[in-house]
């Protein structure tokens, strides 16, 4: 990953929690993609001033969804 570790931690930590089964059950359930609700879950993280203005400067959407996909495993 391109993301570094302290940055990693930052977005990790403040989108596990918003995890959800159910949600992610429902989201499959209308045909959604994984990389949507991973997207969405950092929307809803409210980290956008973090997003934005350090993790865009260096990363493209590509890689954060790669950090995301390792954050939030979907099974």
């Amino acid at each position: 990953m391109k993301i570094t570790n302290e940055h990693y931690e930052e977005l990790a930590k403040h989108v596990r929690p918003l995890h959800d089964a159910e949600t992610w059950k429902e989201y499959q359930r209308v045909g959604m993609s994984a990389t949507r609700y991973r997207f969405d879950l950092l929307y809803r993280a409210k980290i956008s001033d973090f997003v934005c203005n350090t993790l865009y400067r260096y990363l493209n959407d590509d890689h954060i969804a790669t950090a995301l996909k390792k954050a939030v495993p979907l099974r």
